[in-house]
């Protein structure tokens, strides 16, 4: 399969309002909106609307712990869409946009967050399938398993993980059933039950590119990187105030291979993760959510590290900016990781629903002490009414 960048796409945005013009007026059916960080007052304003004009079930899933939103500021979800909120002991990090309509197909899986940043202001890296008369695309069967299997290896609320597992159901009827298009293209990796790295290819290789803005404090992924891929000369893309690393270890990671750095320009954040290299004058790449972390490339989801998605293709194009100035790996310097605390024992929601039967709540871990719930009409001060708690050791609980 031949590698094509699409100029004309920017953003997830493109896809919406290029379905809005479609010549058929196909009826958009779903429309999926995953991401790390959320910020749904920017979606509500961009692109709810329009899936919702268009007649779609609109979902939007994303860390329980990295909404960028007030929740004042927040007028749709839980009614005109469903917000759900994921958690793992890592971060969930995919980034996947799905548009299913009556007999067409749109997915976009990259680096971007649902918010201002990351569908328009950084630079970002995607991955776009477009199927038309309910074709089929091998992108689209492994997202049916994966989206299958995600509720099994990190928390969601039950309403959430059932509406994930109706979109597989329906890729699997619409798309995945259908007659299959060619064999050879790129695939769809995941690491919920094995690393991103163990589904590498071994090398040796001629040549690695890499770059993603943030590379763990102990090298732990480019050393492992180096030691799969075994390449004979490494390029590192760094943008020397904004990327997030530690020259030191960045020396010690590559010190066993010929390796230099491209320093690369500071007009754009560059989002977009990416691995590149070559073995016997074939070019292959990962791309998708992956930081150069060991929780994103080197551990699973089950063992402890993130939920991560990335794209892995043969004969790409070249993805490492040819702009900035190369320089030697000794020459690279200092230190612009931020401290980071998480405290992980704290008390995380993963969603509240009502229906006909009452309200009901649902934690991503069960707490030892109870957990109070209130209700208010408008959450002004003083309105706000205990109706009852969740037993300790409980993660779920159902309010008359």
């Amino acid at each position: 399969m031949s590698a094509v960048q699409h100029t004309r796409f920017a953003s997830p945005v493109t896809l919406l309002r290029e379905w809005a013009e479609r010549n058929d007026r196909q009826a958009l059916h779903e429309a999926l909106f995953v991401g790390f960080t959320v910020d749904l007052p920017f979606l509500e304003k961009i692109a709810i609307p329009v899936a919702r004009g268009l007649g779609a079930r609109t979902a939007v899933i994303g860390d329980a712990a990295q909404g960028l939103h007030d929740p004042v500021d927040v007028r749709m979800a839980g009614r005109s869409y469903l917000h759900g909120l994921a958690t793992c002991r890592g971060a969930f990090h995919p980034k996947v946009v799905l548009l299913v309509g009556e007999r067409a197909c749109r997915l976009a899986v990259g680096s971007g967050n649902p918010t201002l940043s990351g569908w328009g202001a950084n630079d970002e890296l995607w991955t776009v399938v477009e199927t038309e008369k309910d074709d089929s695309h091998a992108l689209l069967a492994d997202l049916a398993d994966w989206l299958d299997e995600l509720p099994s290896a990190v928390s969601l609320a039950p309403w959430s993980a059932s509406h994930l597992a109706e979109l597989a159901a329906l890729l699997t009827e619409r798309h995945v059933n259908a007659p299959a298009g060619p064999e050879a293209g790129p695939r769809l990796l995941h690491n919920l039950r094995q690393s991103l790295l163990d589904q590498l290819p071994l090398g040796p290789g001629d040549e690695l590119h890499a770059y993603a803005p943030f590379i763990d404090e102990a090298g732990h992924a480019l050393s492992a990187l180096v030691d799969r891929l075994v390449p004979r000369r490494v390029t590192l893309g760094i943008q020397p105030r904004w990327s997030s690393y530690d020259a030191g270890t960045i020396k010690a990671a590559l010190s066993g291979s010929s390796a230099q750095i491209r320093l690369l320009d500071e007009t754009r954040m560059r989002h977009g993760k990416f691995i590149e290299w070559q073995i016997g004058g074939r070019r292959y790449a990962l791309t998708g959510s992956a930081n150069l972390t060991r929780a994103a490339l080197g551990t699973s989801t089950r063992d402890g590290g993130n939920c991560e998605l990335a794209v892995f293709a043969a004969d790409t194009l070249p993805l490492l900016p040819e702009e900035g100035r190369i320089a030697p790996l000794a020459s690279l310097v200092g230190r612009t990781i931020r401290p980071f605390t998480s405290n992980g024992q704290a008390l995380v929601l993963l969603g509240a629903k009502t229906d006909s039967a009452g309200l009901h709540v649902s934690l991503a871990r069960s707490r030892p002490a109870p957990v109070a719930i209130s209700t208010s009409p408008d959450g002004s001060p003083g309105s706000w009414t205990e109706i009852g708690s969740i037993p300790p050791g409980a993660l779920a609980c159902s309010f008359p």
